[in-house]
């Protein structure tokens, strides 16, 4: 059981340690710190959005063209880390349902 725990964390670990990062900014919501940016995994330039703690339906590497997630990966980059980049997003409590 130990062996196979270790082989997971290798297997999890290994890519991360390979890509070299480019560029990167945090962005801060609430209680959700994101670092977003450019790394370099296996020659080819690729943005990631890290959070902390860690969102479990945000994927963490953007997937490939072909990949069905893909578009919708691509606008959570852009609405967390380019939008919140420029503009932090805040929500006021207000009538029900609106947010300013």
């Amino acid at each position: 059981m130990f062996k196979h725990s270790l082989a997971i964390l290798a297997l999890t670990t290994l890519p991360a340690m390979a890509a070299d990062v480019v560029s990167s900014h945090e962005v801060r919501f609430d209680q959700v710190s994101f670092t977003c940016g450019e790394m370099n995994q296996a020659g080819k330039v690729v943005r990631f959005i890290r959070s902390d703690p860690g969102a479990k339906y945000i994927q963490e590497v953007q997937p490939a063209a072909d990949d069905p997630l893909a578009k919708s990966w691509d606008i959570t980059y852009r609405i967390i880390c380019e939008g919140g980049y420029q503009q932090p997003i805040t929500a006021h409590s207000g009538s029900k349902g609106s947010v300013r």
